[in-house]
C-alpha cells in the first residue's frame, strides 16, 4: 500500500465548474496525494456536479457529502480531516486553483520535520483577470519571515494570518491537539489557523507561490452585511482573548494586533458610521486597541472621516 504524504481537502457548495478547474490543478494523479472533496448539500447545476463527480471520482478523487447538521466550509473541512490519511493537510477553496508545479514543489517538504510550512499565494479579480490584493497581507508576512526571521516576524506569521490555504500542516499536529474548523458561515478558519500556529513547534516558510486566489462578486469573503459582520467581530475577539492568554505579555504586545483591518474594511464596504464606530466601541470594551496610529496618516484619517460624514 502506498503511503499518502498529502491530503488535499476542498469544501464545496455549488460552483462545480470552478471546482473541476480546481481538480485540474491538483496533482491527483500522484500515488502518495489523496484529493478529498466534501460538498456542502448543494442545489444547484446538480448535473454538473455529478458529471465532474464521475471524471474525478474515476481517477481517485474522493467526495463525500455533508450530512451533518451545520452546512458551512468548516464543516465540510471537519469531515474532510476525518477522511485524511496524508502525513500532511492542505487546504484549498473550490473556486481557486495550484499552480502547475505545485506537487514539485511539495514534494520537496514530504519528510520534513517541521510541523507547518508556509507558502505564497498570488490573487486575481475573476471578472476582469486583473491582480487582486488578498494575497497582499499574507505574503507580506512570509516574506517578513524569511527576511528577517525575528520573534516579531514568527508571530505576525503564526498569528495575524488566519487563512488556512498556502500551508502544509502536519496532521499529526491537529489531531494531537483536536483541531478543529469552528462550524460557523463565515470565519469558520480563524480558531483553527490560530491555534495550528500556537502549538506548532517548527515552523518554515517557503518563497515559493503555490496558490491563486479568486476574487468573486457575491462570495462569502466579500459579504458584509451587519448580521455577519457581527459574528467576525465576536470571533475576532475570540481570537484576541485566546492569544492574550496564551503568550507571554511581551509576545502579546510585539503582535499588535487591533482592530485597525477590520474596522477600514467596513469603511470600504460602505458602512454606515455608526456600525464603525459600534464595533470600535466593542473592541475597546473587550480590551482592545480599535485602531494602530502606525498604519495610518493624517491625510487617510481626515478622508476616512469625510467618508464617513457622508454616510450620515
Amino acid at each position: 500500500m502506498n503511503t499518502i504524504n498529502f491530503s488535499i481537502i476542498i469544501p464545496h457548495y455549488n460552483i462545480p465548474e470552478l471546482l473541476e478547474k480546481l481538480l485540474l490543478t491538483t496533482p491527483y494523479d500522484k500515488e502518495d496525494v489523496e484529493v478529498i472533496v466534501v460538498d456542502d448539500r448543494s442545489d444547484k447545476d446538480l448535473e454538473k456536479l455529478l458529471e465532474v463527480k464521475h471524471k474525478f471520482g474515476n481517477m481517485g478523487v474522493k467526495f463525500y457529502r455533508n450530512n451533518r447538521g451545520k452546512k458551512g466550509a468548516g464543516t465540510c473541512r471537519n469531515i474532510g480531516m476525518r477522511h485524511a490519511t496524508g502525513k500532511w493537510l492542505l487546504f484549498a477553496d473550490a473556486d481557486d486553483y495550484f499552480v502547475d508545479d505545485v506537487y514539485e514543489i511539495l514534494s520537496r517538504y514530504s519528510d520534513g520535520l517541521m510541523d507547518v510550512v508556509y507558502f505564497k499565494a498570488y490573487s486575481i479579480k475573476m471578472s476582469t483577470g486583473e491582480e487582486s490584493l488578498r494575497h497582499k497581507a499574507y505574503n507580506d508576512a512570509v516574506s517578513g519571515y524569511i527576511r528577517e526571521g525575528t520573534e516579531e516576524a514568527s508571530l505576525k506569521l503564526r498569528y495575524g494570518i488566519i487563512n488556512p490555504w498556502c500551508k502544509l500542516i502536519k496532521r499529526s499536529l491537529a489531531e494531537r491537539e483536536k483541531i478543529r474548523f469552528d462550524e460557523t458561515i463565515v470565519a469558520n478558519d480563524v480558531s483553527f489557523s490560530v491555534k495550528i500556529g500556537f502549538y506548532a513547534k517548527d515552523i518554515t516558510a517557503a518563497d515559493q507561490v503555490i496558490y491563486i486566489l479568486t476574487e468573486r462578486e457575491g462570495s462569502l469573503t466579500r459579504s458584509y452585511d451587519k448580521e455577519i459582520y457581527k459574528l467576525r467581530n465576536k470571533i475576532f475577539i475570540k481570537r484576541c482573548r485566546f492569544l492574550r492568554e496564551k503568550l507571554s505579555k511581551d509576545e502579546w504586545k510585539k503582535l499588535n494586533l487591533t482592530g485597525h483591518e477590520r474596522l477600514i474594511a467596513m469603511v470600504e464596504e460602505g458602512y454606515p458610521y455608526r456600525d464603525v464606530a459600534a464595533s470600535a466601541l466593542f473592541y475597546m470594551l473587550n480590551g482592545i486597541r480599535p485602531i494602530d496610529l502606525k498604519q495610518i496618516n493624517i491625510r487617510t484619517m481626515f478622508s476616512t472621516a469625510k467618508e464617513m460624514i457622508g454616510r450620515r
